[in-house]
C-alpha cells in the first residue's frame, strides 16, 4: 500500500496525494514555469508534480491536445490549469498595446 504523502494542500482538498502519484524526478520549476506560479504552488504545500503533470503540462506548453485519463486527486485540474496561466502571464507580458495576443479552448469532462 502507497504511502500518504502530508502536504499542506491536504486541509485544501481533502484528497490525500500518495507516493505513487508523485514524479519524483521533476520539478514544477523544469517546467519553465513563470516565477509567481511557482511561488503559489509553494505556497499551497505542493512539492513534485504528479505523474500526470509531468506528461500533460510540458505538453500543453508547447500548444498540444491533451487528452488524459487519472484517478481522483491525481492533479489533472492542474495539469491543465497551469499551462493556461503560464501562457496568460506569457503575453501580458509581452502584449503592451492590450492586443489579445492568443487564445484557448478548455473543456473539461467529468466522467463517472
Amino acid at each position: 500500500m502507497p504511502s500518504t504523502v502530508v502536504q499542506k494542500n491536504l486541509k485544501l482538498t481533502g484528497v490525500p496525494v500518495t507516493t505513487d502519484l508523485l514524479d519524483t524526478r521533476s520539478t514544477f520549476a523544469s517546467f519553465g514555469l513563470d516565477s509567481r506560479l511557482l511561488r503559489a504552488i509553494a505556497k499551497l504545500g505542493y512539492q513534485r508534480p504528479t505523474l500526470i503533470q509531468s506528461k500533460a503540462i510540458p505538453l500543453a506548453l508547447e500548444g498540444k491536445d491533451i487528452l488524459a485519463r487519472a484517478r481522483t486527486g491525481s492533479g489533472k485540474t492542474a495539469a491543465y490549469l497551469l499551462p493556461i496561466l503560464q501562457k496568460i502571464l506569457k503575453s501580458k507580458a509581452v502584449n503592451l498595446h492590450n492586443i489579445p495576443l492568443f487564445s484557448f479552448h478548455l473543456s473539461l469532462s467529468l466522467i463517472k
